[in-house]
């Protein structure tokens, strides 16, 4: 959709104009100001003596006409009519802003603009609405094809029996590491143990490369081959086959009972007797004693 708005034309060197250099913050963001007001009301540069004593201040409407920004309309022969562009001269009290319709566009450009978007909206319209029976026309024609078509399979459908349902759930998908295990070869073997057998010189039977899922499910390994070739040109692979491996950890070993306080241990006698004998002990076999 076309935008509406209207803009104001600004060039990328205004900031070094000699005149926008004499003003300050405040005049130079009503100067702004100002040429929106022009654009937006479609002014062609002229402001009403009313509004710009309701824009501008004292100072900065001072500023303004001393640098040749603005112009006062009673007391100067300035007027787009005089620069040779076709406006009607107001008499009414106000200010012209200088050389305005030389960047900005005057109210007949932006009427004309207007009506020639409006004018191509309105073919474009017609357009569509012209071309909307025959769009109605095919829909209907494609409706009724997908309807005997769907009528066919559905007859099909009736005199062709069911297929198999099955209630098992899907195999959950498995870990690089894993997948690298149970890839076999046509001979049945692992190529992952093979090339670890070739690599270390020994028998791809041999029991230390029982490990070797293991090894490559802790190290995360996702392309086995590649890995085991770079760890035995480092010399890293031997010493991982021949490690013992690690100890199983002992589940129970959070319950087992603490140790009873030492006695050198600085604490009050009384203290260190009472929790002592809260602390469970590992039952001793009492000794028999022989008699004589």
């Amino acid at each position: 959709m076309a935008d509406a708005r209207t803009f104001i034309k600004v060039h990328d060197g205004l900031d070094e104009h000699p005149k926008i250099e004499a003003l300050s913050d405040r005049a130079f963001r009503h100067l702004i100001t100002l040429w929106c007001y022009c654009s937006r009301n479609l002014t062609d540069g002229f402001i009403s003596e009313r509004t710009w004593k309701r824009i501008t201040n004292p100072r900065t409407a001072r500023e303004l006409i001393e640098v040749g920004l603005v112009t006062d309309a009673t007391s100067s022969s300035y007027s787009p009519v005089t620069m040779g562009r076709d406006h009607s001269v107001t008499t009414a009290r106000g200010y012209w802003m200088h050389d305005y319709l030389d960047h900005q566009r005057s109210r007949a450009e932006v009427e004309d603009l207007t009506e020639k978007r409006r004018s191509a909206g309105r073919k474009g319209g017609k357009a569509r609405a012209s071309s909307q029976p025959t769009s109605q026309a095919n829909a209907s024609a494609s409706a009724t094809a997908s309807g005997k078509q769907n009528g066919s399979r559905a007859e099909q459908s009736r005199f062709s029996p069911p297929p198999p349902s099955s209630n098992e759930p899907p195999a959950p998908a498995e870990s690089p590491a894993n997948a690298a295990e149970r890839e076999t070869t046509p001979t049945g073997h692992n190529p992952a143990r093979q090339l670890a057998a070739t690599l270390l010189g020994i028998d791809s039977n041999d029991p230390r490369l029982d490990r070797l899922p293991d090894i490559l499910r802790a190290n995360n390994v996702r392309a086995p081959a590649a890995w085991l070739r770079a760890t035995a040109q480092a010399g890293d692979l031997a010493p991982l086959i021949d490690a013992p491996p690690d100890p199983e950890p002992d589940p129970w070993a959070h319950l087992k009972p603490p140790e009873p306080i030492p006695d050198g241990t600085p604490m009050p006698e009384e203290l260190r007797r009472v929790v002592n004998a809260h602390i469970r002990r590992p039952a001793t076999t009492p000794t028999r004693k022989d008699t004589p």
